[in-house]
């Protein structure tokens, strides 16, 4: 039987050897993943921006999206009520916000957001920057 060994990568070595990265909890980023936030989808097509974000559990009352400068931002707010006699409870409250920022021919007057089956779906139009506008001289 042998034992193999993985050869350490980039971020191994600056976390030993970087005084930088000393100073960082070290835990999150051997973590890749973030476990506070959602999971997102990002897809563009078209003239069209849709974020998904899975967020199971929660009420469409307790998620916010708002867009601020081009920086779009949403919230969510998970609680579970406290239930008599309960053995065992695995089910957290949790808080989540997610930032992005929208690219310039983003216009944030059409966002729309829905929520349905767990994935809250936010829209943007993007202005269609490939045709040519013409300004009057007055």
């Amino acid at each position: 039987m042998s034992l193999i060994k993985s050869r350490p990568t980039i971020f191994d070595v600056l976390l030993r050897e970087d005084p930088f990265f000393s100073v960082l909890d070290r835990s999150r980023l051997a973590n890749a993943t973030n476990t506070d936030a959602p999971a997102v989808n990002t897809y563009r097509t078209g003239n069209d921006l849709t974020f998904e974000v899975a967020a199971p559990g929660y009420s469409k009352e307790n998620l916010n999206v708002s867009v601020d400068r081009n920086i779009l931002t949403i919230q969510g707010a998970s609680t579970r009520e406290e239930r008599q006699g309960a053995m065992r409870t695995e089910f957290e409250t949790t808080t989540f916000t997610r930032t992005f920022t929208l690219p310039a021919d983003a216009d944030p007057t059409t966002l729309t957001a829905s929520y349905a089956d767990g994935i809250l779906t936010v829209n943007a139009s993007l202005v269609d920057s490939s045709k040519t506008l013409t300004i009057d001289i007055k």
